[in-house]
């Protein structure tokens, strides 16, 4: 059986005709060498591999790597500390809930008291009581009290009410906790930081 190569006009390229047989010749070496190479990969002998990569090669994908782990490594922190923001916020935000519901739970008034670097649940007035919970906070966050140090939860559910800024000094964001007198209810809030020194 005799083979007729039969030939087209490539688009783009004027007057160049192909062959489909010299395509086709060339598809089958291909094939042949892949088909061989993977034969090779599975007895363990690898022989089509055996040139390997050069040293230029080696080291320019150790230069890219290290180039792209450069450029990520800052959105990756970035990313870890607003992380932590909004985790401290959350914490706060949760504490004060669990100090509420300890409050109508147990029938008696708790106490949260705020300190620079940490803040403590305690039962009784003033939070003379036992510390049933303490939250502390890294160097980058920080709860700012707008109006007094000592939050209480009475067992009504009501409080003496309170509103809680939680700063870090990479973000741009603040996050509010605010805490309503009559109802005792804790709210979380997201609010742009304005450019003031903490």
């Amino acid at each position: 059986m005799e083979i007729h190569p039969v030939t087209y006009r490539v688009e783009g390229q004027s007057g160049s005709r192909l062959s489909l047989m010299r395509m086709a010749r060339v598809a089958g070496v291909l094939k042949d060498a892949v088909t061989s190479c993977m034969k090779r990969a599975f007895d363990g002998t690898w022989a089509c591999m055996a040139n390997g990569f050069t040293l230029f090669e080696l080291l320019l994908v150790i230069v890219i790597l290290g180039l792209s782990t450069a450029l990520v490594s800052p959105a990756v922190m970035s990313g870890l500390s607003s992380a932590r923001h909004r985790s401290v916020a959350r914490m706060l935000a949760a504490t004060l809930k669990n100090a509420r519901e300890l409050s109508v739970s147990d029938g008696k008034p708790y106490a949260v008291k705020f300190y620079k670097d940490r803040l403590t649940v305690s039962a009784g007035f003033g939070g003379a009581g036992i510390v049933r919970r303490e939250v502390k906070t890294d160097q980058e966050n920080r709860i700012i009290c707008a109006e007094k140090e000592v939050l209480l939860f009475y067992p009504g559910g009501d409080s003496s009410g309170g509103v809680f800024e939680v700063r870090n000094n990479r973000s741009k964001i603040a996050y509010i906790v605010k805490v309503e007198r009559m109802s005792g209810r804790v709210l979380l809030t997201e609010q742009a930081n304005e450019t003031r020194d903490l």
